[in-house]
Parts: C-alpha cells; structure tokens; sequence
C-alpha cells in the first residue's frame, strides 16, 4: 500500500510539474490582421514574439510591421495558463521618423506550436483592433 500510495505521489508530482501550459519560451513568427470597420482594415503586419516563459509568467518582445516600418516593445505583462495567452506590450518607438507611444495587448489561444487570438494596436491613443496567428520557429 505504501508502494501504491508514493507512486501515485509521484505521478501527481510530475504532472503537477509539467502542467497544462506548453512552454512558449522561442521565437514565434506570423502576423496580424486588422478588422473591418477599423481605420487599418485589411491590412496585414508581420508578427514576430520573442518570448521568455518562468512558470505562468511571459517576458520579452512584440514586434510588428511591413515593409515601411518594424516596431519592437517589451512585454511588459505577459501569463499563460492552461491554454490562454495574455500579453501587453508597450513602448516609445520610432514609426517612419515620428516617435510614438505604442501598446500591443494580445489575448489568445495556445498549442506547443501555434498561438492565435484577438488584440489591439494603440498608437498615440488611437486603437485599432486586429486578429492574429503566429507558429513557433
């Protein structure tokens, strides 16, 4: 019984240890679609996510653009659990010669090799929203 009982102790331990959550730790590449209705519609960016994962927690960077400009800002917030992804981003960048204060705040869905969700772009306070996909490389 004993045998019985620590090996289920252990199972519980590993399972408890490997969690639900894939590890999101790499670079992510895909990109983001703008809503209808949206100053922006229709138009596609490249998505790139550098992203560190420590348990729950998500740092790193967000970066979008086209082949005018390319924007890189920190992750300031960033969870996952189970397989729910909650990214914000924001910094000061330069767009096309003007610097800019930008937010990136993504929600999505998660697998060992895809993300895809919902977000938005605020730039200067201006908010435009946008769906997103992106793959593990």
């Amino acid at each position: 019984m004993k045998r019985f009982a620590l090996g289920a102790l252990g199972l519980l331990i590993l399972v408890s240890g490997c969690g639900l959550t894939p590890n999101l730790t790499g670079t992510w590449s895909g990109y983001v679609i703008f809503d209808q209705g949206d100053g922006f519609a229709g138009l596609s960016y490249d998505l790139t996510m550098l992203i560190v994962q420590d348990g729950s927690n998500l740092s790193g960077n967000i970066g979008f653009g086209n082949v005018l400009f390319t924007i890189m800002v920190p992750i300031e917030e960033g969870t996952c659990s189970g397989d729910t992804l909650d990214i914000y981003a924001s910094g000061h960048v330069s767009i096309i010669g003007t610097t800019s204060d930008v937010e990136i705040s993504l929600i999505g869905q998660v697998s060992e090799t895809s993300l895809s969700g919902t977000g938005d772009y605020v730039v200067n306070g201006e908010v435009h929203q946008f769906t997103w996909q992106a793959s593990l490389q």
